[in-house]
């Protein structure tokens, strides 16, 4: 086994970590830093497994991130504006095409990107019901590009990761739900 597949299953291991701890993050800006460095290591094991569809993902999600961040500030000062939120999404959505013409490996090549554009449609809408099944939809998708790049730690923690978002989907669990009211109860 080569160093650098090894090495990129170090980083995928890493990235799955730090997006796993943003469920359990008290604030916005922890999340947006573990986020960010979760997308910094996918983005270094998808380098080392020569990803380049799994790479624009990640530089695509980074500016998504940054994107909407910024969005909801400039909207708590500018109430507005907020009618034009639709075109941060339109703006990533091209980002992914472009992403996804740049890196071209063939049509599951492109499942990463497919898959952050799902996710991005989902935690761009309002519904919690809606953002869970598409959630379902973006791993099923995450879940066959890192069959189709051989990435055994991506598959593995992200089949658990959709099992996870079945189970939340189903059962309508959120754990940010469930901390709030494990607060209300010891307050």
């Amino acid at each position: 086994m080569e160093l650098t597949y090894i090495l990129s299953q170090v980083f995928i291991v890493i990235a799955y970590s730090l997006f796993g701890l943003t469920y359990f993050a008290e604030n916005r800006k922890t999340i947006l830093v573990a986020n960010s460095c979760s997308l910094v290591a996918e983005g270094v094991g998808y380098i080392l497994l020569f990803a380049w569809g799994g790479l624009a993902m990640t530089i695509i999600a980074g500016i998504r991130n940054v994107l909407f961040f910024g969005q909801g500030k400039l909207f708590d000062k500018k109430p507005e504006l907020k009618k034009y939120e639709w075109v941060s999404l339109v703006i990533v959505w091209l980002l992914g095409i472009v992403g996804a013409i740049i890196t071209w490996e063939g049509i599951l090549g492109t499942f990463a990107i497919i898959a952050c554009m799902i996710y991005t449609f989902s935690i761009w809408q309002k519904s919690d019901k809606v953002y869970d099944v598409l959630g379902i939809f973006s791993c099923i998708f995450l879940l066959i590009y890192n069959i189709f790049i051989g990435s055994l730690f991506g598959i593995i923690l992200e089949a658990m990761l959709m099992a996870w978002v079945i189970f939340a989907a189903i059962t309508g669990f959120n754990i940010h739900d469930f901390k709030a009211k494990k607060k209300q109860k010891e307050n």
